[in-house]
């Protein structure tokens, strides 16, 4: 009896730390490239779960102008333990291009791209047990706008969109050849790899496979490559292993969701409530598909069920696609504080509907501070595009429900939900504050040519820096005070434009708790 007990007790320190919490677990990430979305976004989303995402060394994923330096990625793979991991989430564009820009480019051909990839072969063989997700990108219609290629990279974009022969074929003429041969050549490339990705996942290599279509247009070369990889997809019978689905950047997320879904056994439902019908059965801006379809897609992305409007789900997810509707935006913001007053689990996605702005609604965002709603939602994004809005804003909250559920049935499990909150802050400050007050005033301070796509000098990054700062800081104090009632500080913030311009920043601080309490996620009330 007593050897029992010893082999218990070592058993369960095995798995928990002297704190009391358990060991956390381990995953490894190889991402689309460096940029917040793909890289900050999932390592925080992993602390939700006290989850631990090991990515590789920034300086090999490359950047704006410079693909990743794909050996020096291999070799760094080969020396993990794999062993001691629970999961992968790999994508083929950073081992098979080196990132997602430099998959917009020929610089190699398909069978070097699908040499690098064999190290997806070599993991599954020596891991069998260690479940595999691969995102595999289908090629967006424009070229990567990097200060080099303005000439002709809007040209290339229509004519690549254009269906109409006789049209397409004088859109060409104004094209030089070089420069059409090198874009489809990617484009065939990428196909190639595309359709050797549903060939390994139909193997057992991989255990989840996302072809994530980037930004497009209902119509385009990318359309009947679509079809073509459907098929495939349809033949071997994998509709449950592939998924098929608008959006780029925010995969990542969603592959975490789904894989701390199937680890927890969990598969959440949802019900989806819209601000505008209308609005669900249009196609938003760069994108192929209408909003509801790719609100469907992305709950089974991540390991959830729909629910239709008569049932009770784990999840309300509320899509905003009312900025520019008075009625509808006051009518949906009346829709969350009831809902969340009745005791639901909220997510909320903003989304813009025109494109102009890609980041966060000015009322409706500052409704939501306010009212004081943050504190109890359990996901909320507004940034790019729709897809990547409701790509960040589900698997937050699948991660937090998944945490929630665990909290309540082992006590051993931590109450903290500050990695949670510090997501959702995040989200408002770089996703409203940011992409809607700090690139307006950048724009004034720069002048009418300035877009986010511009390069910035170095004077220039430094006087961005200052003005976003001087913005940022106010806000999240006050974000903080109106949602939390002072039971938090940031402190440490920083900000950075990464790849030289104004699209896309890494905003970081730490956030800690004013008080010596344990913070719950019921204590805070809508006023």
């Amino acid at each position: 009896m007593k050897s029992i007990l010893t082999f218990i007790f070592l058993l369960l320190a095995a798995n928990t730390n002297v704190l009391g919490n358990p060991v956390k677990e381990k995953l490894l990430l190889i991402p689309l490239d460096d940029r917040p979305p793909c890289l900050q976004f999932p390592i925080k989303l992993g602390e939700i779960v006290n989850m631990e995402i090991i990515t590789p060394p920034k300086e090999i994923l490359g950047n704006l102008h410079d693909a990743g330096n794909t050996d020096a990625l291999a070799s760094w793979i080969k020396r993990q333990p794999i062993e001691d991991v629970s999961g992968v989430i790999l994508v083929a564009d950073m081992l098979a291009y080196g990132g997602l820009v430099a998959s917009r480019k020929y610089a190699i051909n398909s069978e070097s791209a699908l040499a690098r990839l064999k190290l997806i072969k070599f993991i599954k063989e020596k891991n069998p047990l260690i479940p595999i997700f691969v995102q595999s990108v289908i090629m967006r219609l424009a070229p990567t706008a990097d200060g080099t290629n303005e000439e002709h990279r809007v040209k290339l974009a229509k004519w690549a969109a254009t269906v109409d022969p006789a049209k397409k074929t004088a859109l060409e003429r104004g094209l030089p050849k070089a420069v059409t041969a090198d874009y489809l050549a990617a484009r065939n490339r990428n196909h190639q790899v595309n359709r050797q990705m549903i060939e390994w996942t139909s193997d057992g290599l991989i255990d989840y496979l996302v072809l994530s279509q980037d930004d497009a247009k209902p119509a385009g070369l990318h359309v009947t490559e679509k079809e073509h990889l459907a098929q495939q997809v349809k033949s071997y019978k994998l509709s449950d292993k592939v998924a098929i689905q608008a959006g780029t950047d925010e995969v990542a997320m969603l592959l975490l969701g789904r894989f701390v879904n199937r680890q927890k056994h969990l598969s959440p439902t949802v019900k989806v409530h819209y601000s505008s019908e209308a609005m669900r059965n249009e196609v938003m801006p760069f994108e192929d598909e209408i909003l509801g379809e790719t609100v469907n897609k992305m709950v089974k992305c991540a390991g959830g069920d729909l629910v239709d409007q008569g049932s009770s789900p784990d999840l309300h997810w509320y899509v905003y696609t009312s900025r520019y509707n008075e009625e509808e935006t006051k009518s949906f913001i009346t829709t969350i504080i009831q809902a969340i007053k009745k005791g639901q689990k909220l997510i909320v996605s903003d989304i813009d509907p025109i494109g102009n702005v890609q980041g966060g609604a000015k009322v409706f965002s500052e409704a939501l501070i306010e009212k004081g709603t943050l504190s109890k939602l359990y996901g909320y994004a507004s940034w790019n595009t729709a897809g990547n809005t409701l790509g960040t804003a589900l698997p937050q909250g699948f991660l937090f429900h998944a945490r929630q559920t665990a909290a309540a049935h082992d006590k051993m499990t931590s109450s903290n939900s500050s990695a949670h909150y510090w997501f959702t802050i995040h989200r408002m400050v770089n996703d409203y504050v940011y992409n809607n007050e700090v690139r307006a005033a950048l724009k004034q301070a720069f002048g009418p040519k300035h877009t986010n796509a511009t390069i910035l000098s170095a004077d220039k990054l430094e006087m961005a820096d200052n003005i976003a700062l001087d913005i940022i800081e106010p806000c999240l104090e006050r974000i903080i005070r109106y949602n939390f009632t002072d039971q938090f500080q940031a402190h440490h913030l920083k900000f950075e434009l990464p790849w030289k311009r104004a699209f896309e920043a890494l905003i970081d601080f730490d956030l800690t708790k004013s008080s010596g309490k344990e913070m719950d996620h019921q204590e805070f009330l809508i006023p």
